[in-house]
């Protein structure tokens, strides 16, 4: 089914979101979910590169979710930055898609389209939240 992409969508409300991953299915995508030690929402992909596991069985390690099967460690900008078993060589090619989110009347808005043509006043207004 043909989904809009470069839109935002409603993915939460504010108060779902912890230092626990929570994922959910949006326009047929799974993205995974959690807030940074700041506060800050985060928006990646859901499944692990390397073996697919879903990185919202994981946990939050400081700033970053780590996968539950090998525990590679992903940024906030989706990159793997620790490799368990390899300190020092985290995979430069693993990675899974970032998504751009914004916080705004207590929802969780992300962009699930191009992240470059991200566009904050497209934000739709919902004064009565």
């Amino acid at each position: 089914m043909p989904f809009l992409k470069n839109c935002w969508y409603v993915a939460a409300w504010s108060s779902e979101l912890s230092d626990s991953p929570l994922e959910k299915k949006i326009i047929g995508e799974r993205v995974a979910l959690y807030r940074t030690s700041n506060g800050d929402a985060v928006a990646i992909g859901a499944r692990c590169p390397h073996r697919f596991a879903p990185l919202s069985k994981g946990k939050i390690v400081g700033d970053f979710i780590e996968c539950p099967y090998h525990g590679l460690r992903f940024n906030r900008d989706g990159i793997c930055v620790l490799n368990q078993f390899e300190p020092d060589a985290a995979p430069p090619t693993a990675s899974v898609k970032k998504y751009a989110v914004v916080e705004r009347q207590r929802l969780i808005f992300i962009w699930m389209g191009d992240q470059a043509a991200a566009d904050l006043s497209l934000l739709p207004d919902f004064p009565e939240l």
